[in-house]
């Protein structure tokens, strides 16, 4: 048994079904509306938790005032876009994984190295007197221009001049 109330043109705009679902409509179109698992606002979905929020593809989450912040999925990739200011990510680690939670693609660690993965093996690490490199160049590639390589204490040195092709040792 569903109650409903409208108006003159017989255009619903409450609809309540007896241990079942309450409707609210706008100019008699569908826009809210209960359901055993929460509610229904058009394509949003909200459990009844309300622990998750529901999008189709291509919807945003949009916050800020002017909306400045968006996150939102099209079906083939997840978007973050931020379109004032800085996007910050505030956390003492920042893990970046692959979509399993296997892979570890980077690692930036709070008061100390920010490291980069290669199929889950560690590549390029900062330490606290430069870098770490693993590994070694297999592309055949060439290095262009100049680079200076240097100890600790900055006091010997390897430099590449490149308009010389030149190594010098100091």
């Amino acid at each position: 048994t569903s109650r409903g109330l409208g108006d003159v043109y017989k255009r619903q705009a409450i609809k309540c079904v007896a241990n079942g679902a309450v409707e609210l409509y706008h100019n008699n179109s569908k826009k809210f509306e209960t359901t055993s698992d929460g509610i229904s606002v058009g394509s949003v979905t909200i459990d009844s938790s309300f622990n998750n929020i529901g999008l189709p593809d291509n919807g945003q989450l949009r916050l800020g005032a002017g909306e400045d912040l968006r996150i939102w999925h099209n079906g083939s990739h997840s978007n973050i876009k931020n379109s004032t200011g800085r996007l910050y990510i505030l956390a003492d680690d920042i893990w970046i994984k692959d979509k399993d939670d296997g892979d570890l693609h980077a690692k930036f660690v709070h008061d100390d190295a920010v490291e980069l993965y290669h199929d889950n093996s560690k590549k390029i690490e900062t330490t606290s007197t430069g870098i770490t490199i693993s590994g070694s160049d297999t592309t055949g590639s060439i290095v262009q221009g100049d680079f200076r390589f240097k100890n600790a204490s900055g006091s010997q040195h390897i430099v590449y001049d490149a308009s010389a092709s030149r190594m010098n040792f100091a």
